[in-house]
């Protein structure tokens, strides 16, 4: 029970086979193997479908002051693109790393929960039955979802371990 108490600090604060076992769990929690792509579309559709996705989700994010910095289309369509890949530990910490970058530039946690995830969870579906196969659309629709919030998670922790670096000093 020690690990899950000091979790509550972020998991910056445990130890590299503490973060492990916690990350084992959130994949096993979403029903993500650590060895199989996130979304295994073939690379065609997988193109086809980020493209979409960062079109349309840089036109909502562009409208906002709070998320303008993120409307990237091709930052955003380079990270769909990373759903080829198992949520290995690699990915875990490079995901905290990009919420520490996402903590310079100022983008909240409060925006990334109520902005980006609405509008990302319902770009990639939209996106998904414009330009895949019905089958395709489908896998996208049950696995994005799991594999979002995991990555949305992880960036969170990284703000938030940032953030408690800046005020312990």
């Amino acid at each position: 029970m020690e690990i899950y108490t000091k979790l509550l600090g972020g998991l910056g604060n445990l130890n590299p086979e503490q973060r492990r076992e916690i990350y084992n769990d959130l994949r096993a929690a979403l029903h993500l193997s650590e060895t199989e792509p996130m979304i295994p579309l073939p690379d065609p559709e997988l193109a086809a479908w980020s493209r979409r996705c960062a079109e349309s989700m840089a036109e909502v994010f562009a409208q906002r002051p709070a998320t303008r910095m993120i409307a990237d289309v091709a930052m955003l369509e380079a990270s769909f693109l990373e759903y080829e890949l198992p949520p290995t530990d690699a990915f875990l910490d490079t995901q905290i790393a990009m919420g520490s970058a996402m903590h310079a530039t100022r983008l909240s946690g409060l925006y990334l929960h109520a902005v980006v995830n609405p509008v990302a969870l319902a770009g990639a579906r939209r996106a998904a039955r414009a330009v895949l196969p019905e089958a395709s659309a489908a896998l996208v629709e049950e696995r994005y979802p799991a594999v979002v919030m995991l990555r949305h998670a992880l960036f969170q922790e990284g703000a938030l371990g940032v953030a408690g670096m800046n005020s312990a000093g």
